[in-house]
């Protein structure tokens, strides 16, 4: 739940839904290029991994509806990644099982 929002991913499908906590109406979606298998949301930004063992995680600015970040590279991607945001320490992004490779 976000707010009085319940946001549901549809990996098959590259989008998230978001309803209506109450009436379970849809409110909006939000279509993605990769198939979404963890996300968060801070502020004006949503955070998601990819479905798949090693992914990327990617950065969506919701005001202007695009990808604005990657969060990859050649020596590090991350595995079975669960995202989480802490706000108190105001960080974009909490990833558990972090696995490096060379």
């Amino acid at each position: 739940f976000i707010n009085d929002e319940v946001w549901i991913s549809y990996p098959s499908a590259n989008k998230i839904v978001v309803y209506d906590k109450e009436s379970f109406q849809e409110k909006t979606s939000i279509s993605l290029e990769h198939n979404v298998y963890s996300f968060a949301v801070y502020n004006d930004y949503l955070f998601y991994a990819e479905e798949d063992q090693w992914v990327r995680v990617f950065r969506y600015d919701m005001k202007t509806k695009e990808r604005v970040g990657v969060y990859s590279s050649k020596s590090i991607d991350f595995y079975e990644c669960n995202l989480v945001i802490n706000e108190k320490e105001n960080i974009e992004k909490y990833i558990q099982r972090i696995r490096t490779f060379n």
